[in-house]
């Protein structure tokens, strides 16, 4: 029984690019636990305000305006080796895909901590083109967070988009990133 509620995270990171509805996964090397029944709402999740680093207002849909894209969503405190996964992938897929959009969306940080962020991508994952948005605030309403209303188990998260190809969205949580999904990842994507 053991065996077959643990699979390897290669799969699970799979696995979660096509939903498979009602199953719960949970990887024995992170020990991180994934219900593939509760789906990812991306169009919440494109509808949501976030700000700029200089102060607008903008939505995810008016960033990614039917392009293939990449969105890192992180919260600040995420684990050091699951957020450098997030930048690895990245910078893979923005290899292998010049003209893909990289969208970075940091939850819960305020302004002055926004401000810092894009010169510290730049400097540790050597990616030079791409848009930061953050939410300064935890909560969409008093008592209900984003990540909630999003449906999202936890962060970081890459969420791929290509809207070139019927509007496919998938979701890949970090910590189950493995090199063998990269192939993968770019088929989605359209890249290859």
């Amino acid at each position: 029984m053991r065996g077959i509620i643990k699979i390897n995270c290669i799969l699970l990171g799979i696995l979660l690019l096509t939903p498979i509805y009602g199953q719960t996964k949970r990887c024995r090397n992170c020990k991180v636990t994934i219900d593939s029944s509760i789906k990812f709402k991306s169009e919440r999740f494109f509808a949501d305000t976030f700000l700029t680093v200089d102060g607008k207002k903008v939505t995810i849909n008016e960033l990614i305006r039917k392009k293939r894209c990449i969105i890192n969503i992180i919260r600040l405190g995420d684990r050091q080796e699951w957020v450098k996964k997030t930048l690895d992938l990245t910078r893979m897929i923005e290899d292998s895909c010049p003209n893909i959009k990289i969208i970075f969306v940091f939850l819960d940080v305020d302004s002055s901590i926004a401000i810092q962020i894009p010169s510290q991508i730049k400097f540790q994952a050597k990616i030079e083109k791409f848009t930061l948005v953050y939410s300064n605030k935890y909560t969409q309403d008093p008592f209900i967070s984003k990540i909630t209303r999003w449906n999202l188990q936890l962060t970081p998260a890459v969420c791929l988009v290509n809207f070139s190809d019927n509007r496919k969205v998938g979701l890949i949580y970090s910590p189950l990133i493995k090199n063998a999904i990269y192939n993968r990842v770019t088929e989605f994507l359209g890249c290859r």
